[in-house]
């Protein structure tokens, strides 16, 4: 079964802050419960079944055994993706100062990521949906040069950065 679960409750008792919440089942583990009773737990289901919790308060005194059912459709489906890499950076003259930035983003979560520069020129832009990004730069002076830092960032936090100087000799 790939994915997590989530399994939360509250212990109701005199003092249900810092109970012990034993988890077993086809989700296992101990939680302590908040000042309130509440408690979670995230875990990777070992497949359909029941979760059975019980609640052990600060006397020692255990509570009755709660049970709900894990199945399939209550999986949250996750997907672990490849970190994000930026390759492929190359810098083009165009004339008049203007440079052509080009590059390549792969892994992570294409549909969220985007692509900031800042150097030279300052801003950002996002891959269409093979990764492949272009953005352009004005330079002055004799040679034309100047330097970018590129940065990938996806919603799922993944990050690399790549550094490019370019200039006519």
């Amino acid at each position: 079964m790939d994915g997590t679960v989530t399994i939360s409750g509250t212990v109701s008792d005199m003092t249900p802050g810092g109970a012990s919440v034993s988890l077993s089942g086809v989700v296992s583990g101990t939680v302590t419960t908040g000042s309130s009773g509440a408690f979670s737990l995230t875990a990777q289901p070992s497949g359909s079944g029941t979760v059975t919790a019980t609640a052990t308060d600060v006397w020692n005194q255990t509570s009755s055994p709660a049970q709900t059912t894990v199945s399939q459709t209550t999986v949250s489906q996750t997907t672990e993706t490849a970190p994000l890499t930026i390759s492929n950076l190359i810098a083009s003259y165009m004339g008049n100062g203007f440079w052509e930035i080009t590059g390549t983003v792969s892994g992570g979560d294409l549909s969220t990521t985007t692509i900031s520069y800042s150097g030279t020129a300052n801003g950002s832009t996002t891959p269409d949906s093979s990764g492949n990004f272009s953005f352009d730069v004005l330079t002055s002076g004799p040679y034309y040069t100047g330097n970018e830092t590129v940065t990938a960032s996806d919603a799922e936090g993944d990050t690399d950065s790549q550094y490019i100087s370019f200039g006519m000799a």
